[in-house]
């Protein structure tokens, strides 16, 4: 801390009187000691920028690994620069928080990590956290825009709603988080050219509950000022003073009676009668009457928007070309150029290799779709009657909007991605609508339960939420179990029997892709108890498939039993809905396989395999396992090698060569080649690819480079499974790990560094921990033999033959059980491994 002490000056000439007594110069030294104190970094970082403009260098103010450039701005609790990160090559914005007492690092820390662990495209992206000596930095996104404050002036009052309705998307997500701001204004929230508004500076931002340390005074609720702890409705209070006070800048000189009466409910002193929650207050700005009004009018079917579009041609339109052209001017408010370059900037900006890939096929990818679209709308139109609409135009409308919606979703998923969600996020792509069934009769004319006059409204106000959710679903985002409850709620209120189905098959598939099975079957099971009813056989069946996945071990044969009579209705469906039959078989032939029914399991996968063959749009690379499931079974080499390419092709066709699923695939490939030699060339090049491009995909790198070690191992090439060990343990490797192989790998790094002792130690505590039972799995068996083989080499390494022999006994018992009814190359391998080690 700088501070200045003011000391009694000197009398001179000018007549002027002089501070001369003690009390004086203590008060004046008081007055000088309370100026602000001014942040060393400050002063480093302008005395650089000085320095560079004046002499053309300068020394580099550096915090963690990142070069401050030049100040942003203070407040919030610290400062904000531009900076440089040089691992990444690329510019973001570094925040330092005075935190001088340990207790405030470790809290600001805190909650510079759970900041972080936010992906939200209405809050600004954090990359990184750490401590430089008293103080915490944040490396976040730097977003290039305006602040809300400059922004209203120079819209209308309609612009800045929806600028402040994604403000409320951010605080909602915050709060889900158990963040609370704590000093929203808005200065706080920056509207980028895209459009799309983030939210900045957390500087004060709490866990809910904890003390709040100060704010802006004119945003800050009674309950702050009294010294309350924190609670989201610290926010709502900011956010409507905040919205209130940009909508009279951008001219609205007063309220209209139903925003006055939410600003007015959101700001009471009494914090228990404002809004329940931020998503309350959004629901309640989105009650905006002259919305509701333009609803009425437009909204017949749901996303019944392009039908009007329709309409309005046929009537004003002289010839069938000049008023069925529309179709690109409808796609911009879902996708255009603006949009196509956001993504890509974003993506490049991730700064992985990977990401640069995909900052040019992802929005290709997107471009292409957006071009069947305008086809597919145009087309819709000329085929339109030109009296009142039916029936089919109807719903070839909302078949077309539904695409646009889940569009919409799909390109805010992406601008929001992170490096470890990026493939997921590309997957996504490959889930959006199948435009061909929007021009498909028999398809759009199906006899499930259609809505009853009162609902359809509902159901047009609950589709964005529904295509968002379906978004979500398919690129595994972080807040899709919150969307899709959120969703789940909504369509129950409504009442219609197949939407909710839809909904609860969308939430049970978020469940599953964060890894909560159990979750998952409650929702599955009732979609399916409503699906069939409502003749939605395509949502029985698909939920019926995902349901038997969450089944555990020791319930196969309820899973198996709640299956079969599903597989007499997936006989029902056509090719349209030949995905959900051929998961379906596709699950089957897993819990069979998993039950030790082999036989069972491979007419399962045959069937399933089939009917994956005619599936080439959404799904296609879920089904690609089939072919990878049904080569686990196959004993004949060359017809195993051709499913393994086959599922490779079907994945890289529309996912590219450098995805991790691609990469799998061809690791895949390569575990099945029979011979060990063909098995090392074909696991390095993928294997050292896929570590350098998704680190993040911690768990299939240690796995691939376990497996490649141990082939190393059987080919008595030491040297080389040294480093295919010390890949599986390399330290940037992050995301879902696998401990019990990292752990196996470490004592085998032992053994191989000639401390057979401290390998040995590894080795045994690992064979007590994992001795197998009668229900070990076959793949936990490969891993337990590779333990007893450890044991064994290390025993040799000892001069101690009659327990090696004995570990080699039990590495060859357990190798049998593994491969009982299974002929697999990683199973085989080992075998001779183990018969040359017993030699």
């Amino acid at each position: 801390m700088v501070t200045a002490t003011a000391t009694p000056p000197d009398d001179d000439d000018d007549g002027t009187e002089r501070p001369d007594t003690e009390a004086d110069v203590r008060l004046g030294a008081e007055v000088g000691a309370a100026r602000p104190a001014i942040d060393p970094f400050v002063v480093r970082v302008l005395g650089a920028s000085a320095a560079r403009a004046l002499f053309g260098r300068a020394d580099d103010v550096v915090v963690g690994r990142y070069r401050l450039l030049r100040l942003l701005g203070t407040g919030g609790g610290g400062s904000v620069y531009v900076a440089h990160d040089p691992e990444l090559d690329r510019e973001l914005a570094v925040k330092l928080i005075a935190a001088p007492a340990a207790e405030q690092r470790t809290r600001a820390l805190a909650e510079g990590q759970a900041l972080a662990r936010l992906a939200h495209p209405n809050v600004v992206t954090v990359f990184d956290v750490g401590v430089a000596d008293d103080r915490v930095y944040l490396a976040m996104e730097l977003v290039r825009g305006q602040p809300l404050r400059a922004y209203a002036p120079t819209v209308g009052p309609r612009d800045v709603l929806r600028a402040y309705r994604q403000v409320g998307d951010g605080l909602v997500a915050a709060h889900a988080a158990g963040l609370v701001h704590g000093d929203f204004k808005p200065d706080n929230a920056v509207i980028g050219a895209d459009g799309r508004v983030r939210i900045v500076d957390f500087g004060l931002a709490g866990a809910v509950g904890a003390d709040v340390l100060g704010g802006t005074p004119t945003y800050l609720a009674p309950e702050t000022r009294a010294g309350v702890g924190a609670a989201a409705t610290i926010d709502q209070y900011a956010f409507a003073v905040s919205l209130a006070e940009s909508l009279g800048a951008a001219g609205l000189r007063s309220l209209p009676r139903w925003l006055s009466a939410i600003v007015d409910r959101a700001t009471t002193a009494d914090p228990t009668r404002r809004y329940p929650d931020m998503a309350a207050l959004l629901r309640a700005l989105a009650a905006d009457p002259r919305t509701r009004w333009r609803r009425r009018a437009m909204v017949a079917v749901p996303v019944a928007m392009v039908a009007v579009a329709f309409a309005v041609g046929r009537d004003r339109a002289p010839t069938a070309r000049s008023r069925c052209d529309g179709g690109a001017t409808a796609l911009t408010v879902a996708w255009n150029s603006t949009r196509a370059a956001a993504i890509h900037d974003h993506l490049r900006g991730l700064g992985t290799p990977f990401a640069a890939l995909a900052a040019t096929r992802g929005p290709a990818a997107l471009d292409r779709y957006g071009a069947r679209w305008v086809q597919g709308y145009d087309a819709a139109c000329r085929a339109a009657p030109h009296g009142p609409s039916t029936t089919l135009a109807d719903r070839r409308a909302a078949c077309l909007g539904q695409a646009r919606n889940q569009l919409t979703a799909t390109a805010d998923i992406l601008l929001a991605t992170d490096p470890s969600h990026l493939p997921d996020a590309l997957r996504a792509i490959l889930e959006l609508p199948d435009l061909d069934r929007c021009d498909d009769a028999e398809a759009l004319l199906t006899d499930v339960e259609p809505p009853q006059p009162p609902q359809q409204t509902a159901l047009a106000a609950l589709a964005p939420a529904l295509d968002r959710g379906r978004a979500a679903v398919a690129a595994a985002t972080d807040d899709a179990i919150a969307i899709t409850a959120a969703v789940v709620e909504r369509a129950r209120a409504i009442g219609h029997r197949p939407t909710l189905a839809e909904a609860l098959l969308l939430y049970g598939r978020a469940l599953i892709a964060h890894d909560q099975d159990r979750a998952a079957a409650a929702p599955l099971g009732e979609a399916i108890d409503l699906a069939i009813p409502a003749r939605a056989d395509a949502i029985a069946v698909e939920a019926s498939a995902r349901l038997v996945a969450t089944f555990p071990s020791d319930a196969r044969a309820a899973a198996l039993a709640g299956a079969r009579p599903m597989l007499g209705l997936a006989a029902r469906l056509g090719r349209r809905d030949a995905f959900a039959t051929a998961l379906l078989y596709n699950h089957v032939g897993v819990v069979e396989n998993a039950a030790g029914n082999v036989d069972g399991a491979r007419a399962a996968w045959r069937h399933a395999l089939e009917i994956a063959r005619g599936v080439d749009t959404a799904g296609a690379v879920e089904l690609a396992w089939v072919r990878s499931n049904l080569a686990l079974v196959t004993a004949d080499e060359a017809a195993r090698g051709a499913l393994h390419a086959e599922a490779l092709a079907v994945v890289q066709a529309r996912l590219g060569p450098d995805h991790p699923l691609t990469i799998e695939l061809e690791l895949a490939n390569a575990f099945s080649a029979p011979s060990t030699e063909v098995a090392r060339h074909g696991l390095r090049a993928p294997c050292a690819r896929l570590a350098a491009l998704h680190p993040t995909s911690g768990s299939r790198v240690v796995q691939c480079a376990y497996e490649l070690a141990i082939l190393d191992l059987a080919a008595d090439a030491p040297a080389d499974a040294r480093a295919s060990f010390e890949l599986a343990l390399a330290p940037q490797l992050s995301g879902q790990l696998d401990p019990t192989r990292q752990a196996i790998a470490r004592a085998y790094r032992a053994l191989l560094d000639g401390d057979a002792a401290s390998a040995s130690a590894q080795l045994r505590a690992l064979a007590k921990a994992m001795a197998p039972t009668a229900a070990t799995p076959w793949f936990e068996l490969l891993q337990v033999a590779d333990v007893e083989l450890g044991l064994a080499a290390s025993a040799r390494a000892d001069h101690r033959d009659v327990d090696a022999q004995a570990a080699i006994d039990r590495a060859r018992d357990a190798l049998a059980r593994a491969g009982a009814g299974r002929t697999l190359p990683a199973i085989t391998r080992r075998q001779a491994w183990a018969e040359r080690a017993r030699r």
